[in-house]
Formats: C-alpha cells, sequence, structure tokens
C-alpha cells in the first residue's frame, strides 16, 4: 500500500502468478481485520474534543463520470471522512465511493459525537455543526458583516487547533495508494482506508 505498485509487477519480482498474489493479498487483509488491526471503537466522553475534516482521493474515469466529478479540483475522485481526537487518535474513518460534499459526508456517516466536548470543523460542516453546542467553525464574513481583527484571531486560533486532523490524513496519504490515483476495484477501498487507519492509531500507541 505504501509504495503502491502494480499487482504485475510484485508477482514478477516474486516468481508467482498475478492470481494467487491477488488471493494472497486479500486474505492478508481480511486477516488483519480479523485481528484487530482497525480502528478500535472506544466511546468519546465530555473530556475529548475531535476535529473532523475530509480528504479526496483521485480515481480513474468511472463510466458514470459525473458522480465522482470532483467539481472544485476537476478529477475524479472519492472522499474519506476522519474524525480525530486532540491527542491524534482516528475515532472513525468513512468513505462514499461517489463524490459528495463533506457536509453530506457527515449527515450519511451518522456518527455520534454529541457526547464530545468540543468539537472543531472547517467551513464545509456549517449546517450539521449547528445542532452541537460544543462545535467551533469559523465565522465567515459578508457584504454587511465583515469580519473584525476578534473574529480573524479566532479563526487563525481554530485552524492551529485543527491542524491535528490535517496531519493525520497527510500520515494516510503517505501511502501512495491514497495519495496518487487509485486503481484497485472501489468495493474494497473503504477496508483498507480503516486498516491503515488502524496501523496509524497503532503507531502512536491507540
Amino acid at each position: 500500500m505504501r509504495e503502491y505498485r502494480t499487482y504485475e509487477e510484485i508477482a514478477t519480482d516474486f516468481g508467482i502468478y498475478e492470481s494467487n498474489l491477488i488471493r494472497r493479498s486479500r486474505w492478508v487483509e481480511v486477516t488483519l481485520v480479523q485481528s484487530g488491526v482497525t480502528i478500535s471503537r472506544t466511546p468519546l466522553s465530555s473530556e475529548d474534543t475531535i476535529m473532523i475534516d475530509a480528504t479526496e482521493v483521485k480515481i480513474n474515469r468511472p463510466k458514470k463520470q459525473l458522480a465522482n466529478d470532483s467539481g472544485k479540483k476537476k478529477f475524479h475522485a472519492m472522499k474519506a471522512q476522519a474524525i480525530v481526537t486532540s491527542q491524534g487518535r482516528i475515532v472513525s474513518l468513512d468513505i462514499t465511493v461517489n463524490y459528495c460534499h463533506d457536509m453530506k459526508l457527515f449527515k450519511m456517516s451518522r456518527r455520534n459525537i454529541g457526547q464530545a466536548g468540543k468539537i472543531l470543523a472547517d467551513s464545509g460542516y456549517q449546517g450539521p455543526m449547528k445542532i452541537y453546542p460544543q462545535a467551533q467553525i469559523p465565522r465567515k464574513s459578508s457584504k454587511l458583516k465583515p469580519l473584525i481583527a476578534e473574529d480573524k484571531t479566532y479563526n487563525h486560533a481554530l485552524s492551529k487547533d485543527r491542524s491535528k486532523v490535517e496531519n493525520i490524513l497527510a500520515k494516510v496519504k503517505t501511502f501512495k495508494m491514497f495519495s496518487t490515483t487509485y486503481r484497485n476495484h472501489r468495493k474494497r477501498f473503504g477496508l483498507r482506508m480503516n486498516l491503515i487507519a488502524g496501523i496509524i492509531n497503532h503507531e502512536l500507541g491507540f
């Protein structure tokens, strides 16, 4: 996953059939999941500060082109949403194989984050965060109400506090499977993404 070489290249290096390599790699993935190398389901508490963010993973052009079109960056993509504590523990990681807005992915994930003491999110989560009194999102300006110095200071501090989730997503992207164009079947994308999240949690001592 880290190098993201093709099955053909790896099979040639080890002198085995590509079909055997595919079966064995899938067995390894399933075995890792069964052995607990995934995100632990530790419940949140009022002492937890959590951060929410999403990232995109490029894919090859699908048959149904518009379903995966990233309007923002003009390429085809899937999306992954991470919820991370201030200590760096990945609480959950949800994916959608059809591209959508951050807010829609959050709603589809149905994550129960109300127990957290503080919730930090970016402006893409304006809608859902209104139902959580402990949520903090950037203050937006308008023509009639431009940001004052206090608002800018608040936004800067919030951005700094949210850097933990951005750092975790950067760790996920060190695996070329997720930082380059994802070539494999999309139905196993979520499994592989959660395996990587579990490995990162383990490396960080969670």
